[in-house]
């Protein structure tokens, strides 16, 4: 990550939290941002009366992991409007034991992905990559239907751009992530 000062860069997996908190961060495109912590993140969601998408990254959280980030959440939002998202499906399963009703989307970028069956049955939502090249693509008019007959909701990702976003609007899916700001 690139500090907004332009002389210095950091290791988020490697840097210290305090070292990191209120930071003016820039990225490629020259947008500048702070680095919040989980609970500003939650505060904004409540105020601007969005979901709060909290990815399970980069690890396996325990079913007491997900206890302890439910009580921050219980303390500065509602559950009611939260979505945990994972490329583990096992945080996934520890997510749902903490509580069944959050719903849960499993993060993935491979076709044929052989967690695919398994969240169909364990009521696990997807949210999987869109690609306009047909070799990297998972999305596929069979898996959205699978999943919408299921029951459940199917998001893609990363849609940057009016070709992705149209492939998106023909897969029928039901959410969309980007890396885009759009201002209305």
């Amino acid at each position: 990550m690139k500090f907004a000062d332009g002389a210095s860069t950091a290791v988020i997996s490697e840097t210290d939290r305090d070292a990191l908190i209120g930071k003016l961060i820039k990225n490629d495109a020259g947008d500048t941002g702070y680095i919040c912590t989980f609970e500003t993140y939650l505060q904004a969601c409540k105020s601007g009366g969005k979901v709060a998408v909290i990815e399970l990254k980069d690890s396996y959280f325990t079913t007491s992991d997900i206890r302890d980030i439910l009580a921050i959440v219980d303390k500065e939002y509602d559950r009611a409007h939260i979505t945990f998202i994972s490329f583990s499906y096992l945080s996934l399963k520890n997510a749902q034991k903490a509580d069944p009703t959050i719903p849960l989307q499993y993060l993935s970028q491979t076709k044929n992905d052989n967690k695919f069956d398994a969240c169909l049955s364990e009521g696990i939502s997807i949210d999987v990559k869109l690609s306009l090249k047909e070799k990297d693509n998972v999305v596929t008019d069979e898996l959205v239907r699978a999943f919408h007959d299921a029951g459940l909701t199917v998001n893609v990702w990363t849609v940057d751009g009016d070709a992705e976003l149209e492939a998106a609007y023909g897969y029928d899916v039901d959410y969309i992530t980007t890396d885009l700001f759009y201002r209305e």
